[in-house]
């Protein structure tokens, strides 16, 4: 049975798969846009593009999915920046859900995107009962997800997306990270030893619409692949799908000198694994790193 999903953060890396997902197996996609015509280039004609919550009063939404959000990594932590990450998660947010308790008919559910920054950073493993970070991006993380929870008062499931580090073809983490290896630059960030969460798109994607679909399914689920690696693992491996040696470590004080706190994401280990996805039955498509790795490259 078709199902009316809304979609913020549509146009994203994680959200247009998401959207082709869905639409593939015959849901109507209603994405929340700021510039359609642009939304329409990448999202194609079946996706129904919407600039403003007023044009759903009338759709009976199923779920929503809530993915939007600035980038994290693109530009310094100023103070601006801070208000401006804050404002386009827990703003936004807010008036989500403001404007779902308004609904006549309430969607079953709402997928909250969120990410394993919510953690401490520590060797230690975590999952989803483990305390939050006291850390800007911590505090972020939390402040998001509570937004979205305000929505359990009006009987909606929510389920919270605790995202790792997102590999697919075309964009995400990898479009940053290749260049470096096909230029035979690539190696190790600061020592190599921290440990370094990550999932496929697919197994990212698959996730998210078991979301939709259990209704057992609900608070912070960890979207992270079973098999831990460290950051010196995952550049050999990365290395090797690309034959390209990983012998060149980024220094982390050039690192830090280049990224300011930003540096600490990615110096700084967290090991984290997926129990509440594994007890739930999701079956990962590609829980190890070298197959991942090998289908993406296969894939390009």
């Amino acid at each position: 049975m078709e199902k009316n999903i809304l979609i913020l953060g549509a146009t994203g890396f994680i959200g247009q798969a998401l959207v082709k997902r869905l639409e593939d197996r015959g849901d109507k996609v209603w994405a929340l846009v700021r510039n359609p015509d642009h939304a329409r280039i990448i999202l194609g004609k079946k996706t129904r593009l919407v600039i403003s919550n007023e044009e759903l009063e009338e759709v009976p939404l199923e779920a929503v999915v809530n993915l939007a959000g600035a980038p994290i990594m693109d530009e310094p932590w100023d103070e601006n920046r801070k208000a401006l990450l804050i404002n386009s998660r827990v703003g936004l947010t807010e008036d989500l859900a403001q404007w779902t308790m308004s609904l006549k008919v309430k969607p079953l559910v709402w997928v909250q995107g969120s990410a394993v920054g919510f953690y401490r950073f520590t060797e230690e493993a975590q999952d989803e009962d483990s305390p939050v970070s006291e850390t800007f991006l911590g505090q972020l993380c939390q402040a998001w997800e509570k937004a979205a929870l305000r929505a359990e008062a009006w009987g909606i499931r929510v389920c919270l997306a605790r995202t790792g580090m997102v590999l697919g073809s075309g964009g995400g983490a990898l479009k940053k990270m290749v260049p470096p290896f096909q230029y035979f630059v690539g190696g190790p960030l600061g020592n190599g030893r921290q440990w370094m969460p990550w999932i496929h798109l697919e197994d990212e994607v698959s996730a998210m619409v078991m979301m939709i679909d259990n209704p057992q399914m609900r608070g912070p689920y960890n979207l992270v692949s079973p098999e831990q690696v460290t950051n010196g693992q995952f550049s050999k491996a990365l290395g090797k799908a690309l034959g390209r040696p990983a012998l060149l470590p980024a220094p982390a004080f050039v690192l830090q000198l280049v990224l300011g706190d930003r540096a600490h994401m990615i110096l700084a280990p967290q090991r984290i694994v997926p129990r509440r996805l594994e007890e739930v039955g999701f079956e990962f498509q590609y829980p190890q790193l070298n197959g991942a790795l090998s289908q993406l490259f296969q894939k390009a």
